[in-house]
């Protein structure tokens, strides 16, 4: 199932519950995560398209910004009805396309549309041990960033 194509929005996911709110048909999306848990829509095998460049490949064309490798909060630093975000994070810099020193105890801020229309390039980067969802490395043009 396609869900984007070239940044237009083709689908959602539905299981029977939400297709019937919807006034559509189910994609078969409905799953539980646990015995007693309820059915709920839920994604299985879902990826953005790779690119042609790897990690180092990505840094090479950013030459100067910053790697973010963990983000804490996704549960409560995200208003998923207007998109906006506000997470700490951690990562490194990277300097003339090359990995730096660390940074912890920043922040990421904006909001999630705006960030992807500044993707500047998709990394090959992939790996799909043990998910089920599953993204490589994303250049974005620009993010707001807070700390040292």
């Amino acid at each position: 199932k396609v869900l984007v194509d070239h940044g237009v929005f083709e689908q959602a996911l539905y299981d029977i519950k939400s297709a019937i709110k919807m006034n559509t048909e189910s994609t078969g999306n409905g799953f539980k995560s646990g015995y007693a848990s309820p059915v709920s829509v839920q994604s299985m095998n879902l990826s953005i398209v790779p690119g042609e460049k790897d990690l180092d490949g990505l840094m090479e064309q950013m030459q100067n910004g910053l790697v973010i490798t963990d983000l804490m909060g996704l549960h409560a630093g995200i208003h998923f009805v207007s998109t906006q975000f506000s997470l700490q994070a951690s990562g490194y810099k990277v300097k003339d396309g090359k990995r730096s020193e660390p940074v912890t105890l920043i922040t990421i801020a904006g909001t999630f549309l705006d960030l992807m229309n500044h993707v500047v390039a998709i990394g090959n980067d992939m790996d799909w041990s043990y998910k089920q969802v599953v993204c490589p490395s994303v250049l974005f043009e620009k993010c707001a960033v807070s700390g040292e």
